[in-house]
């Protein structure tokens, strides 16, 4: 796809207290602002929620995040796929934790894993897109960890997130880019058998796999898995022929639609067998009781859910912004640990650091969840936020445990012409949607519930009203722009 013929826009539519003495008022708030630090609450999430108590001890010696881009949940096994997806993933989610309400604010990789590492919302640290830098005031997982005496390592397959232009690389002490996901599972394979043996050192190893984003391109045998060898239509997961779908220029039937979701099948089944040979590799270095295992995404993906789009940056959804959430570490996680309450990404940071039993970080919006993991109870979190950013405005979201609340005051809407086509995304002025077991988003319930909306519009507002826009710069040259389409961005927009 290229610049040419390609463009797109987007369009708008538009009492009086009574004194104590002083020496009392002095004592009383000396002892409030020891209580503050101790509790570690001085920038909590206004979106409802108490954190779990700080743990007072090491409960892991390492830690490894691996984070699928464009992971979509329900795609896997033990989120309800009938389908043999992921069973490597389902092994340690039936031995640890599994979070069934799990998701990110935004559904774009780069702001994502920015807000996973600060547990700071997109429109707080302002890295609202893929072409945002990560100001170098935010203040990273990795940096609070190598502040503890970690090693910091990266191993990640994505260019978005390549230190250089994301300025993700802050905390780290090694950051690679690895081109594919083969080579990722050989450097990591390598690393834990010599590394996480070591006595001497405590690790925090993030592996960043691309199996499941755009193209839908699985390897063999992965390839043929799930797809129906009788099929003779023209639809694959090459971005052009979707594009071409959304537009019209080329449009789906039903027997298309499946074979992209088969190959998208395949491209989970193939991210799960490279988390199976990590997995080998932490049990061959002896280390998997002493660490702590994550396993989770950036954001969802769209499978024609909305508006015959497959993707994720346009979405304000539940299907792009729910992602999997997997927690392991044997001996330690009650085996079959499930939790029902909500979860964002913005909980990793606190969870992790209270996990190790490391100070809490002052600027987090997110709760520690380590007693939801161990124990399968809810963190308390009320509302999980969600934000979309369009031209320097916004889509914005909350959703509870039975509700999905989405806002779209300016009645964004977005256009894409390609090869002489236009594929449209009109997102309503306001919707609100009840949270069913498949998550579909597909029925406007406003008319029937306009009280539990402007309830959920009132938890919106507190919640913008504690919110210091963010400011972040933009690094964007043609190379790298021409790698966004390829991914299915929309060039500079991403």
């Amino acid at each position: 796809m290229s610049h040419r013929d390609t463009k797109h826009t987007v369009n708008m539519r538009s009492a009086e207290c009574n004194l104590q003495p002083r020496v009392q008022l002095v004592w009383f708030l000396s002892l409030a602002l020891m209580l503050c630090s101790a509790c570690g609450a001085d920038h909590p999430d206004p979106s409802g929620g108490t954190r779990a108590p700080e743990q007072k001890q090491a409960e892991a010696k390492h830690i490894i995040l691996i984070t699928v881009d464009a992971l979509r949940a329900d795609r896997l096994g033990c989120y309800g796929n009938e389908r043999a997806t992921s069973p490597a993933i389902d092994r340690l989610a039936a031995a640890g934790a599994i979070f069934v309400n799990a998701s990110v604010p935004r559904a774009v990789t780069r702001p994502s894993m920015t807000s996973f590492f600060s547990s700071r919302y997109p429109s707080e640290h302002g890295v609202l897109t893929n072409r945002h830098r990560v100001p170098d005031d935010e203040k990273l997982l990795a940096e609070h960890l190598l502040e503890a005496q970690f090693h910091t390592s990266a191993m990640v397959g994505a260019s978005t997130l390549d230190s250089d232009r994301s300025n993700l690389g802050q905390g780290f002490n090694d950051f690679k880019l690895i081109g594919s996901d083969e080579q990722l599972t050989r450097s990591a394979e390598n690393y834990l058998r010599s590394q996480f043996a070591r006595k001497d050192r405590r690790e925090f190893l993030w592996l960043h796999y691309m199996s499941t984003h755009l193209p839908y391109d699985p390897p063999a045998p992965y390839d043929s898995r799930f797809t129906d060898s009788n099929y003779a239509g023209h639809a694959d997961g090459r971005v052009e022929t979707l594009w071409n779908s959304f537009t019209g220029s080329e449009p789906f039937e039903e027997s298309d639609h499946q074979r992209v979701v088969d190959l998208y099948d395949g491209c989970v089944a193939a991210a799960d067998a490279w988390i199976e040979r990590v997995i080998g590799a932490l049990q061959a270095s002896g280390a998997e009781q002493d660490t702590l295992l994550i396993i989770t995404s950036d954001h969802g993906e769209e499978l024609s859910d909305h508006n015959g789009f497959y993707g994720h940056r346009l979405s304000p959804y539940i299907a792009a912004l729910r992602v999997p959430m997997v927690f392991s570490q044997p001996g330690r996680i009650p085996t079959g640990t499930q939790v029902e309450g909500l979860m964002t990404s913005l909980d990793l940071l606190p969870t992790a650091l209270g996990w190790l039993g490391l100070p809490p970080s002052e600027r987090a919006r997110g709760y520690d969840q380590t007693a939801s993991v161990l124990h399968g109870q809810a963190s308390g979190r009320q509302f999980a936020m969600r934000e979309m950013e369009l031209e320097d405005d916004f889509v914005w979201g909350v959703r509870d445990q039975n509700w999905s609340w989405v806002y779209n005051p300016k009645e964004l809407q977005f256009s894409f012409e390609h090869n002489g086509s236009t594929g449209t995304y009109p997102i309503p002025g306001e919707a609100l949607y009840q949270v069913n077991e498949s998550r579909a988003e597909d029925s406007n319930a406003l008319a029937q519930q306009r009280e539990l909306a402007r309830k959920m519009q009132a938890q919106w507002e507190e919640w913008r009203a504690a919110m210091a826009r963010g400011d972040a710069s933009i690094d964007l040259d043609s190379e790298f722009a021409e790698e966004l389409e390829d991914l299915g961005y929309l060039g500079y927009e991403d």
